[in-house]
């Protein structure tokens, strides 16, 4: 990154433009949010589920729903499709899973199995 393109914090919001930590970047579609929160009803082991798919999804984990014909979703809302779909459960004890034997989720867990 150039030095030129680095923006200090106090004028990120007044250059115009986007940053990694603006709005765009965190809005979740609150509908989503609440159908899954049905699913995981306490609210910091939701973030951490949807947390942890994020970080899989932004390395290069492919999504485990269908997302043709949808609007452009951020990696949160398809990580709360996985949830409400039931692609991800929670377990109860704090571990999420992908219904693998190890309770992993993604590609790991799968080529693991093989």
């Amino acid at each position: 990154m150039a030095l030129a393109e680095i923006i200090p914090f106090d004028q990120a919001s007044q250059s115009g433009k986007p940053t990694s930590h603006g709005p765009a970047a965190t809005d979740m579609r609150s509908d989503l949010v609440e159908q899954a929160s049905r699913l995981i009803p306490h609210p910091p082991m939701l973030i951490n589920v949807v947390s942890q798919r994020v970080r899989q999804l932004n390395q290069g984990r492919s999504p485990m729903v269908d997302l043709t014909g949808r609007r452009k979703l951020g990696q949160a809302d398809i990580a709360l499709l996985e949830i409400i779909e039931g692609k991800i459960a929670w377990t109860g004890n704090g571990t999420a899973s992908d219904g693998t034997a190890d309770g992993s989720t993604g590609a790991a867990a799968k080529r693991k199995k093989k």
